[in-house]
This record gives C-alpha cells, structure tokens and sequence, in this order.
C-alpha cells in the first residue's frame, strides 16, 4: 500500500466478501487497518443513484455499488456513529476501536492480531460503536 493509506493518520480500508473473504481486487499490505463489507460475494452493496437519465441506472438505487468505493464510506460511516456514541474521542482512538472491535475472518492466523491481506479483520460495526459508548 502506497501513499495516502500509508500516511500515519489515514485509515486504510480495504474490501471483503460477503463469504467473509478478502475481495480479490482490494489492497493489502502491513498498512492495511481492516477490512470492510462490498461486493465480491453473492450479494452486492445497494446505493442511491443519481435520479433521472443522469443516473447509471434506471431505477434510483445502484445494485452493484463495491470494491473499496463501497467499503470505506461504510467505514467512515460506522467512524461517525462512534462519535455520535462519545464525541469526545479522537482520530487515534477511533481507528484503535476500530481495529480492536473487528472480526478475525478469512480461516487465516492473525499475529499479534494483524494479517497481511486483512489488516485486523473484517469492521464489526456494533462492537466498534458499543466499545466507543463505553470509552
């Protein structure tokens, strides 16, 4: 992983399957903080679209919206609920709860809780917010 997500105070999000896998189009590398759900499995990530002939699609949602343009704004989405749950916490805090709250996935070994193709896991949402709340 190049420059930005290896820049200290940046987040580097890569992608995971709904099998619970590392999308085979997603970056990797000891930079890498976790991963976050996108398409690559059976089921994709619905967005909004743009409405109208402007939009990439007919209807108003998009079916296919992945790769890490679906995962990081999930991530930076769950980062907001925690600071809604504690306004009080800090960029450091926020990525650490982030990367202690996720899930180890992949049928791979973590060392030290970190692996290579899946940085800390896969972002766990829920434990990540709770853990924030109790912060």
């Amino acid at each position: 992983m190049g420059y930005p997500a290896s820049h200290a105070n940046t987040i580097a999000v890569g992608a995971s399957t709904d099998f619970d896998f590392r999308a085979d189009y997603s970056q990797f590398g000891s930079a890498l903080d976790f991963v976050s759900p996108s398409g690559g499995g059976r089921t994709g990530i619905y967005t909004t679209d743009r409405t109208g002939t402007n939009g990439y699609v007919s209807g108003d949602y998009e079916p296919d919206f992945s790769g890490t343009s679906s995962a990081t704004p999930m991530a930076a989405g769950v980062a907001a609920l925690m600071l809604a749950a504690n306004p009080n916490l800090n960029a450091a805090t926020v990525r650490s709860l982030m990367r202690s709250t996720s899930d180890q996935i992949g049928g791979v070994t973590y060392t030290s809780g970190f692996n290579t193709y899946y940085g800390y896991g896969r972002l766990n949402a829920n434990a990540a917010v709770t853990a924030a709340a109790a912060a």
